[in-house]
């Protein structure tokens, strides 16, 4: 190719991962905790490498995202959290809820395919500091 170059993947991984340390989720932002499994995302992009872990349930309400038709290739995670408050948390739009939507059982069970409900909510328990 001459002149500009296009967007480019160079390379692409995604895996699920047993954490051996606490990590910071790149969706909700709580904490990845040690002993748990999680998503690792890696590759270079554009010639820029980037690397992202997020939990289990926030992972799949990513992808829920994605799957949107009206999505592009470019997200940022503001665009997640209008999507998910949108989606399905009217009382996080008034501020009347208090939780994460990223931890919220309506969340999960709206955007997320039942197949996954268990482990979303095995996920969710699990990386709470009381793990209830």
């Amino acid at each position: 190719m001459t002149g500009k170059e296009c967007s480019v993947v160079q390379f692409y991984t995604q895996e699920q991962r047993k954490s051996r340390k606490e990590y910071k989720c790149q969706l909700c932002g709580e904490t990845i905790r040690k002993g748990l499994d999680y998503i690792n995302e890696h590759g270079n992009y554009d010639g820029r490498f980037f690397e992202h872990r997020r939990h289990i349930h926030c992972n799949a309400i990513f992808e829920a995202y994605c799957a949107e038709p009206w999505v592009d290739e470019e997200y940022s995670e503001d665009d997640i959290w209008d999507y998910v408050r949108g989606a399905c948390c009217p009382e996080y739009r008034n501020d009347e809820c208090e939780d994460n939507p990223f931890s919220c059982r309506t969340v999960i069970e709206k955007l997320v395919p039942e197949s996954l409900w268990n482990v979303c909510q095995e996920s969710i328990y699990g990386n709470r500091e009381d793990g209830k």
